[in-house]
């Protein structure tokens, strides 16, 4: 493939791409997925519509099959993307794909249009030059991302006959593979008060749930989480509130408060840890501000760290492409933050969670991607494909890349 080649039609392409907005959880779907199908049509290239139980696109699926035993491997990049946020932040309009001094400036652009735009490439590429002589790659261009909800990727594997074997997810950044990431345990905090009039008499003093709330959180987020064990993930675990309500209008002392805590977890540090950090809080909390109601909390939801064997053979495959295209070591690495591919492993699928381009300012204003690591980016996958899918001899094992 002639990655430089293409590289004006995969930034054109990306341009398109980030014009359209898709923030997960904010802008329909529809018009991104007949964005990405009108060009895949144009390429002569058939896809699927994929939906979700309640009929609604949620992703396009490009089969590339050689008619011949080996294995499945899967090219997933999300075409929702993050909310743009205080648009005031941004110096470039955010869904302008603007282009200025080799970057390329937008909402998703890194997180992940240009990783789209790349794989219906490489798509069009390997259905043009029959490289595919093993198995079948499968390109899922997955939408509800973002949303935490991975309703793509749940559709795609619901809607074909079997799992993949391996999954390489176009996540941005090429300072190394990333096979692994931190899990998560998500739980709603709830704090209870006596709802009054707050100008009632100054020698009442009702108990506030949102200064009740406030405490917990102070306590919480002074806590000191233990060392890592594992050096893989020795950036360690992590707490943070992402979000906090209560109350109404500037008359009523609160009766309830919630918020919102995301705990990352490592090996050594689990949901059982977490679980008995946050209960041990509020119980601390109820003992030094005692209301009729305890406080209490509500799981939303929970996934385990996740990593891959650094040596087995998709890994080694695409770590070796990827240092002949970009001509220097290419190490390996597990990320902070969870991922698809946390969910992938859950279901026996490994799955790598990002080799791509070069970035900065992911989920932030000015996000951009380095327009000259698109071509190297682009042959990495291309020799990788060749490597996983050329031979019928090919060997491989379901699951067999999960630790």
């Amino acid at each position: 493939m002639d990655s430089h080649k293409n590289v004006a039609s995969i930034i054109e392409f990306t341009r398109e791409l980030v014009r359209v907005p898709s923030q997960g959880g904010i802008d329909s779907l529809d018009p991104i997925i007949d964005a990405t199908t009108s060009w895949l049509s144009d390429s002569k290239l058939k896809s699927d519509t994929l939906v979700n139980s309640n009929g609604r696109p949620v992703g396009v699926l490009v089969r590339i099959e050689s008619g011949r035993p080996g294995p499945i491997v899967c090219l997933d990049a999300p075409i929702d993307t993050a909310p743009v946020g205080r648009t005031e932040a941004w110096s470039v309009p955010p869904f302008g794909g603007v282009v200025q001094e080799g970057r390329m400036y937008g909402r998703g652009v890194a997180d992940a249009k240009v990783a789209v735009s790349l794989f219906c490439h490489l798509a069009r590429e390997l259905r043009r030059s029959k490289v595919v002589t093993a198995g079948a790659v499968h390109v899922l261009l997955d939408g509800d991302e973002h949303t935490g909800h991975f309703g793509g990727v749940r559709a795609y594997l619901q809607q074909i006959p079997s799992r993949p074997d391996f999954v390489a997810i176009g996540y941005p950044g090429n300072w190394g593979i990333k096979i692994g990431a931190r899990g998560f345990y998500r739980t709603k905090l709830c704090t209870f008060g006596e709802e009054r009039h707050s100008g009632a008499r100054a020698d009442t003093t009702p108990q506030n749930a949102i200064v009740k709330m406030a405490h917990l959180i102070r306590s919480l987020s002074e806590t000191r989480l233990p060392v890592e064990p594992d050096p893989d993930f020795g950036f360690g675990p992590k707490l943070s509130i992402t979000s906090i309500s209560g109350g109404a209008g500037y008359s009523q002392i609160p009766g309830q408060c919630v918020a919102n805590l995301d705990v990352r977890l490592t090996p050594g540090f689990s949901a059982s840890d977490a679980k008995r950090l946050i209960e041990g809080a509020l119980a601390t909390v109820d003992e030094d501000r005692p209301t009729s109601r305890p406080s209490g909390h509500n799981e939303d939801s929970t996934w385990p760290p996740y990593r891959l064997e650094p040596n087995s053979s998709f890994v080694t495959a695409l770590r070796t492409a990827a240092e002949s295209a970009f001509k220097r070591r290419i190490e390996t690495a597990v990320v902070g933050p969870s991922n698809i591919g946390n969910y992938l492993a859950s279901l026996g699928v490994p799955a790598t969670c990002g080799f791509g381009v070069s970035y900065d300012n992911q989920h932030a204003a000015d996000e951009y991607i380095e327009v000259d690591t698109i071509a190297p980016v682009c042959d990495t996958y291309h020799r990788a494909v060749m490597a996983w899918c050329s031979s019928s001899d090919n060997a491989h094992a379901r699951n067999a890349d999960l630790v």
